[in-house]
Formats: C-alpha cells, sequence, structure tokens
C-alpha cells in the first residue's frame, strides 16, 4: 500500500535531503512575553580618542576612560568590554593577540585617569580603537 501523507513525505524528503515547502506547518501561537526589564543592564560602544586618554605616568598613554552615565562613580558595576577588531580597511586596528584590562581607579586619581571612573587598556591603544561596552548594575 502506498502512503502518501505529508508526514511520510516529509521524512522520506528529510532522509534524502530533498527541501520541501510541505514540511513546513503553520505557525504556532506566540509564547508568553518574557519577564519585565529591571534596566539594569546598558551597552554602548565606547570610541578612544585623545580627550578620553589617560595614563599612570608620563608617556604611557595606554588606558582610555569609559565615560558613561552607567559606569561613572559606580564601582558595584560589572562591566563586560569586548575590543572591535578589524573596523578599518586595512584590518589593523587592533592586536587580537592582547588581551584587555578594565579597572575602576577608585577614589583617588591613578595618574592622569579620574577618580571613580572605569578604565580600559590593551587591544588596540591607537586613537580611533573601538569596544563594545556591556554594564549590569546590581
Amino acid at each position: 500500500m502506498k502512503n502518501n501523507s505529508p508526514i511520510m513525505i516529509c521524512l522520506l524528503s528529510f532522509f534524502s535531503a530533498i527541501a520541501l515547502s510541505a514540511c513546513a506547518g503553520p505557525p504556532g501561537p506566540p509564547g508568553p512575553p518574557g519577564p519585565a526589564g529591571s534596566g539594569n543592564v546598558t551597552a554602548f560602544r565606547h570610541t578612544r580618542t585623545a580627550a578620553n586618554e589617560c595614563s599612570p605616568g608620563a608617556g604611557l598613554s595606554t588606558f582610555s576612560v569609559l565615560d558613561h552615565a552607567s559606569l561613572n562613580g559606580n564601582s558595584n558595576a560589572q562591566v563586560f568590554v569586548t575590543a572591535l577588531i578589524g573596523i578599518n580597511a586595512a584590518h589593523t586596528n587592533t592586536n587580537p593577540n592582547s588581551n584587555l584590562l578594565v579597572v575602576y581607579t577608585g577614589s583617588q586619581p591613578f595618574g592622569t585617569c579620574p577618580a571613580a571612573r572605569w578604565i580600559v587598556s590593551g587591544g588596540d591603544v591607537a586613537t580611533g580603537a573601538q569596544y563594545d561596552v556591556m554594564v549590569v548594575n546590581p
């Protein structure tokens, strides 16, 4: 007996690697809404500029100040930083073998870096380097 039911056709199509539109069923009902956001997560892109560079000492411009309202003065923030790689035409804007260091300066300035700020170092330290930053506030 020959069985031409849609289920049998879909199974045969799956095993023979033939895609048939008959295998797709109607869309299901929408799912329940997710939990209400608490507004404790912020994401932004940081670009290193001459204006936000700072250093622990003379001639060591190795840090960039992450100046953002969700971070400034917030030592309890959980900060996640990812360097963007290959965003210029030559794909030479970062060192993919370098680790990033993200530090809170505390109540005192750190060289030329301001007090009570998060700073980032490592990767590409050239002007124009970019980082994706995600902040989670407890």
